[in-house]
């Protein structure tokens, strides 16, 4: 064999003069640190986290609601029935006015770190059949704590929209 014929692109990658790491090894080992580093970096800064995820859900209990109110012909209440919790109510027509029912269809409870503040609790935002706010001429805000000092909200529109901030 001649040591001075070119070797195939196989032969040179695997020898032992050959120094480094190819650039196959080196992305695989960035992609596997990568994905450790995530992992332990949302297990650490969860808790954090918790404000964003409360707030999202108060967001979709509330077009949940509203669209109730619309496919149902009828109206939909969402009560803040405390600084770490809140209901949606279907509602009957008696006659002349919508009333709540006797119980709740869905109660949520925000996570631990997260609270709506004391002005909060005994708000009330009702969806009446076309997906309007009943009652409200304003927009409705309501904000979220977290025990780490940050603060989210969200508004209801007069027109029925729900947005967070």
């Amino acid at each position: 064999m001649n040591p001075l014929a070119p070797q195939p692109r196989s032969a040179r990658m695997f020898s032992a003069t050959a120094r480094g790491f190819s650039m196959v090894e080196v992305l695989v080992a960035l992609s596997i640190f990568g994905i450790l580093l995530r992992t332990a970096l949302s297990d650490i800064h969860s808790p954090r986290l918790q404000i964003g995820t409360a707030q999202a859900q108060v967001v979709a209990q509330l077009r949940v609601a509203r669209m109730k109110a619309i496919t149902s012909v009828s109206h939909v209440s969402v009560s803040f029935s405390s600084t770490t919790q809140f209901k949606v109510y279907p509602m009957t027509y008696n006659g002349t006015t919508w009333t709540l029912a006797s119980s709740p269809t869905n109660t949520v409870t925000l996570p631990s770190v997260v609270t709506f503040p004391s002005s909060a609790v005994g708000t009330r935002i009702e969806f009446n059949s076309r997906g309007m706010m009943v009652g409200s001429t304003s927009v409705t805000q309501v904000n979220l704590n977290d025990s780490y000092g940050q603060t989210r909200s969200l508004q209801a529109w007069p027109s029925g929209q729900v947005n967070a901030l």
